[in-house]
């Protein structure tokens, strides 16, 4: 895996890279598969063709969480309120 955002190689459970501290996945400027220069916005590398918009890594959050902190909070105002 290559860093996106200065391409230098980094390991594959890395979460940022050594070489410039950007976070895994961030950057737009080389391939995370061959780590050849890409255009900035482009949707594949020129090189390998990896489809650039889907190397980027899926957020980790939870929606589920907030959304119950949220229904208990919203249910006892409105309790408090009647």
């Amino acid at each position: 895996m290559f860093c996106r955002n200065c391409g230098s190689q980094m390991a594959d459970v890395a979460a940022i890279c050594v070489n410039c501290g950007t976070q895994r996945g961030m950057g737009d400027r080389f391939c995370p598969n061959c780590g050849a220069s890409t255009a900035p916005g482009a949707q594949y590398c020129p090189s390998c063709g990896l489809a650039l918009d889907q190397a980027r890594p899926k957020s980790g959050k939870s929606k589920i969480a907030p959304g119950c902190w949220q229904f208990f909070w919203g249910s006892l105002a409105y309790i408090t309120f009647i």
